[in-house]
């Protein structure tokens, strides 16, 4: 309900007023991802525009402020991530070049993927500092600190994108962050009520897998990493009128279907893939595990024709541009 009417709002919004040329083109909210930022600002990620001029592979943001004096949401700021392919919400269909980004602290390397005890102070934090490409989906694991702490990774601007107060001792998977622009990223750690701490430490990048292509009878078995929020990825074509059905995983185990514009079209956790293609196209199948804790998939990929008594004439088209993109 929330998104339908968050929808509304923007379609009726001024976008052509910050990007003048989107008046040629088409705006999708398909896969639109809505956030609340400073109170009064309402974000939409994850936008995409098709027609002349631009590329179903680049991702939007969308920034409104509320008025005051009209209560109208007014577009405020636009943003543009050239090229970083299909998003939904954290996960990327695109592959990165550097599976698992190193990160440094006083200049020294550490590899992601490894736990490490590392010490911070009140009057020097702990700073460690990646490089990191769009694609990259990070997060952590943390546990063992000595003491209260606060945990913030930034981006390349010192904005925030994940800060959290944690108390001693706590087991901790964070949540993951998509990283849509290439740069310096830094991960701050400071102990709160004590001059000093250690902490154990480790990060790791979600999207390190290579996107495989899929089609009917194709075989899945992937291991993913315990405690570490990992994924696999991949795409498969359907035409109109045929049905997609992937094998039940474990428990905590989900499959997520998706279109070009990264819109949800089927998402099931522990329960079997059924999904009945309304239009001929391009898809993404991701596979993860929902709690970060790791499992494996063995599964098989079946194709088929759709039962007649589950065909419905509501087929959405797939623009073109928008399959020539992946």
């Amino acid at each position: 309900m929330m998104r339908s009417i968050i929808r509304a709002v923007v379609l009726a919004a001024p976008i052509a007023a910050a990007t003048p040329a989107a008046a040629d083109g088409t705006v999708h909210l398909e896969g639109a991802v809505p956030r609340i930022e400073a109170g009064n600002r309402l974000v939409l990620d994850n936008v995409r525009i098709t027609g002349s001029g631009y590329s179903i592979a680049d991702s939007w943001r969308l920034t409104y402020a509320f008025d005051g004096a009209t209560r109208d949401l007014k577009l405020a700021a636009t943003a543009k991530f050239a090229n970083v392919g299909l998003v939904s919400e954290w996960l990327f269909a695109r592959n990165v070049t550097v599976p698992q980004p190193n990160f440094k602290v006083d200049g020294v390397a550490y590899p992601s993927g490894t736990q490490f005890t590392l010490p911070a102070m009140a009057i020097k934090p702990l700073v460690a500092t990646y490089s990191l490409q769009p694609g990259h989906v990070m997060s952590w694991r943390v546990s063992l600190a000595s003491t209260e702490f606060d945990f913030e990774f930034r981006d390349p601007s010192g904005k925030p994108l994940l800060k959290m107060r944690s108390a001693a001792n706590a087991n901790i998977v964070t949540e993951p962050v998509p990283i849509l622009k290439a740069g310096t990223y830094r991960l701050v750690v400071k102990p709160v009520g004590a001059p000093s701490m250690t902490i154990r430490l480790m990060s790791f990048n979600a999207n390190n897998r290579p996107l495989k292509t899929v089609v009917d009878g194709s075989a899945i078995s992937e291991d993913f990493v315990v405690n570490i929020r990992d994924y696999a990825k991949f795409r498969v074509y359907l035409d109109k009128g045929r049905t997609l059905r992937m094998t039940k995983p474990f428990t905590d185990v989900t499959i997520r279907l998706v279109d070009v514009y990264g819109r949800r079209l089927a998402s099931y956790t522990g329960l079997p893939m059924i999904y009945d293609s309304k239009a001929a196209g391009w898809y993404t199948v991701f596979v993860y595990n929902e709690r970060g804790w790791g499992a494996r998939y063995d599964g098989t990929v079946q194709v088929a024709q759709t039962p007649a008594a589950r065909v419905k004439d509501d087929a959405v088209a797939v623009p073109a541009a928008a399959v020539a993109a992946r």
